[in-house]
């Protein structure tokens, strides 16, 4: 989708017709708008050290999985945090 505006537009089309949501990728984004709609029954979920996802990878709070239940990163907007040596670590430099 091309961000929240669309995904809540969807979530609303969802919510008409009585369709469930099951938010694909990014979890750690997806949580937070996933906990505001009753339609969504379901996240995806990637493991960092198992999976193809890495944006874990260079977050200090990712959203990690316990007993197959994720919680929302506290704080302000989404609640997540850059690992800046991480970031660095990771970086492609360009010429």
């Amino acid at each position: 989708m091309g961000g929240i505006t669309e995904w809540l537009s969807l979530a609303g089309f969802a919510a008409t017709n009585g369709i469930s949501l099951a938010p694909h990728w990014t979890h750690d984004l997806n949580i937070h708008v996933a906990l505001a709609r009753p339609e969504v029954k379901i996240v995806e979920y990637f493991e960092a050290e198992t999976d193809v996802f890495n944006v874990q990878k260079i977050l200090l709070n990712p959203v990690k999985a316990v007993h197959g239940m994720v919680r929302a990163a506290e704080g302000a907007g989404h609640g997540l945090m850059l690992d800046r040596q991480a970031v660095d670590h990771y970086c492609i430099a360009r010429s």
